[in-house]
Order: structure tokens, then C-alpha cells, then sequence
């Protein structure tokens, strides 16, 4: 991988994941997590036969070693 500068403080961004909590389970209390790779437009609706929402593109998250700023590219 690349290096990669902030624009903010031109500190160095590293990959990092970014993890969805979904429900939690009453009897455990275990949360389900996921990754998140793919975003859609501000505007989708979720497809009327298949439920999900239609992709925009995949995301590539970075966090900033100095200001601690999340960036998302693709």
C-alpha cells in the first residue's frame, strides 16, 4: 500500500476496518458485527424483490496517526 497524507494535518493514514453493530441477541447479549465495504446513494431505496440496497461503490477506510480524522477512499 501506498503512503497516504492527511489533508488536514499531513500526519499518515493508516487502513483500518470499520465494523457495523446490527441487533443484539436478548439471551447472550452478543451483538452481530460486520464489516463495512460498499456504500450506496444518499437516495436508494432497497430493491422491491431482492431487499438490499443497490451499490455505489466499496469503501476504503483510513484513520490519521496525528489528528485522529477517518477518510473514506475508493
Amino acid at each position: 500500500m501506498e503512503d497516504r497524507e492527511c489533508p488536514d494535518c499531513k500526519g499518515m493514514l493508516t487502513g483500518i476496518k470499520l465494523i457495523g453493530t446490527g441487533w443484539e441477541n436478548p439471551l447472550t447479549g452478543i451483538a452481530v458485527q460486520t464489516e463495512l465495504r460498499i456504500f450506496s446513494e444518499a437516495d436508494a431505496q432497497r430493491g422491491s424483490f431482492s431487499g438490499v440496497f443497490s451499490q455505489a461503490g466499496k469503501v476504503e477506510p483510513f484513520i490519521c496517526n496525528d489528528c485522529g480524522r477517518i477518510f473514506y477512499m475508493g
